[in-house]
């Protein structure tokens, strides 16, 4: 299994903008939805063990190819060069990000939430609260 991890706040940010994540229409169901996932995660990552592999979205998009490389090594697989070039694959999709799947890995979303800083300030409470680092 391979969970991808992001900064709570960019995670939490992304869902909440999106009209259809019921779980994201306030803050404060926000807050307890991750908190769950966040939850759920780490037991799966204990009874699980190094069967899950957890990768980090930012050092992702910072580095796709490397990381891509990387992963497919510890699953024993090769590297195809379409792993990195998903961008150019005009297969339909149905998906919250289907314009951002057609451009190339980036960064602009890393830390995005920033901008809403004082907005966000219940949500960023609530998961520190939880024992959650945003930062």
């Amino acid at each position: 299994i391979i969970h991808l991890r992001r900064n709570p706040m960019d995670a939490c940010f992304a869902m909440f903008k999106q009209s259809y994540f019921r779980q994201a229409y306030t803050l404060d169901d926000l807050g307890r939805f991750y908190v769950a996932y966040d939850r759920l995660s780490k037991h799966w990552k204990d009874i699980l063990g190094d069967r899950l592999v957890e990768v980090a979205y930012e050092s992702l998009v910072s580095d796709l190819e490397g990381e891509t490389r990387r992963l497919l090594d510890r699953l024993g697989l090769e590297f195809q060069q379409s792993c990195v070039d998903f961008h150019l694959n005009r297969a339909p999709s149905a998906t919250a990000s289907k314009v951002q799947i057609r451009e190339r890995a980036h960064t602009r979303s890393v830390d995005k939430w920033k901008n809403w800083e004082q907005q966000l300030q219940p949500l960023r409470e609530h998961l520190e609260t939880s024992g959650i680092a945003v930062d």
